[in-house]
């Protein structure tokens, strides 16, 4: 057991500092692009979400001049950053001009991130947040308060 095997380590790997330039400037360029469209996106629960419930999540989808943003492909992601396998996946339908609705169930309870794109033809608007899952405690609706930029810690906002 172990006679031939051989293994070498020719030492630390460099960083590629000028495909993170790249990245850092496509994602300004994008950035700079979705401000300059004015697109507005409004929206979030219809009610508290309580884990293993559905819930709907609901956004509203606005051009710079109010106009409602129709026909687009609007998805939400739900990320647990303690956990990458609790991360879902949805796609919002169009329920009326500019309004996109999904049912989301989510397995835990607590601070969840999120990640909403809104597609339309060429045209690619994407916003963060976050969220909180409720759970009920003894009959009682128990809602944690995620720190902002701290998905999993569950305390007071200090705004």
């Amino acid at each position: 057991m172990g006679e031939n095997i051989s293994s070498q380590f020719t030492g630390a790997v460099s960083n590629d500092l000028q495909d993170e330039e790249l990245q850092f400037n496509r994602y300004v360029e994008k950035l700079n692009k979705q401000r300059k469209r004015g697109w507005k996106i409004t929206g979030g629960w219809e009610t508290t979400p309580v884990i293993n419930t559905l819930s709907n999540f609901q956004l509203n989808a606005r051009d710079k001049s109010g106009n409602a943003i129709t026909g687009a492909t609007v998805t939400a992601e739900f990320r647990r950053s303690s956990d990458m396998s609790y991360d879902t996946h949805y796609d919002l339908k169009e329920e009326s001009e500019g309004q996109y609705t999904v049912p989301v169930k989510l397995p835990l309870p607590g601070c969840w991130t999120m990640k909403i794109l809104v597609i339309k033809g060429q045209d690619e608007h994407e916003i963060k947040g976050e969220t909180e899952i409720s759970t009920m405690v003894d009959g009682k609706l128990v809602t944690p308060e995620c720190a902002e930029g701290e998905p999993d810690v569950e305390q007071k906002r200090t705004r």
